[in-house]
């Protein structure tokens, strides 16, 4: 099992986010892709990726690393979203 799958993997159950569903929120997903990319028979496109992200509230680097950097797409939103009240 490679190590962008693990991170993925343990994220969702850590969350209780179903395979099922992180396959339908990708732009590129279907039924049964996580586990085709686990087997190393597909890949993942970015877009792929950065909805996974989104979806388990990590940010895209720490599913491709590892590294604990902390999710700053949601405070950038809302900082928007303030600006414009």
């Amino acid at each position: 099992m490679n190590d962008i799958y693990s991170r993925i993997d343990s994220l969702r159950r850590e969350r209780g986010v179903t395979l099922a569903h992180l396959n339908f929120v990708m732009p590129d997903g279907y039924r049964g892709k996580l586990t085709e990319y686990k087997n190393g028979k597909t890949s993942l496109t970015d877009a792929d990726i950065s909805a996974i992200a989104e979806t388990l509230d990590v940010s895209v680097e720490y599913i491709m690393t590892g590294a604990e950097i902390p999710n700053t797409h949601k405070y950038e939103d809302e900082q928007l979203l303030a600006a414009y009240e």
